[in-house]
């Protein structure tokens, strides 16, 4: 009897434990979109309208990764090409909705992001490899 209440006890608290982690992941995710639309709208001058679909760009590829992650999960070679391609398929539907001098401006931030994000795929990797 005193087992099963532990047991339940800790299930309990697993379950609370994995929604703070998935609660902090997703705000961590919400604020580096918020900056990333920030920088386009402001180094790109977009319109309200564009900034939306910009948004709902980054909805969509958020939805892709959660999904990638889950079906790759313990394999970082796996993870790491899913990523990358996830990010060229976000550039490419922004670009869509980009003007021609918008584009010829946003090569460069998508430049930048491309270095952070191999950044922090490096720095994952080695994560990995330590555990």
């Amino acid at each position: 009897m005193k087992n099963t209440s532990i047991t339940r006890l800790v299930i309990i608290c697993s379950f609370f434990f994995a929604g703070s982690i998935f609660a902090q992941g997703n705000q961590r995710w919400q604020k580096m979109q918020s900056a990333r639309i920030d920088t386009l709208k402001s180094q790109l001058n977009l319109t309200d309208k564009q900034v939306e679909q910009v948004k709902d760009i980054f909805d969509k590829s958020r939805e892709e990764m959660s999904r990638s992650r889950e079906n790759n999960m313990g394999d970082p070679d796996a993870m790491m090409k899913a990523l990358k391609e996830n990010n060229n398929k976000t550039y490419s539907e922004i670009e869509k909705v980009l003007t021609p001098e918008q584009k010829k401006k946003f090569k460069k931030i998508k430049e930048d992001w491309i270095k952070q994000s191999e950044e922090r795929m490096k720095a994952m990797r080695e994560r990995f490899n330590n555990n």
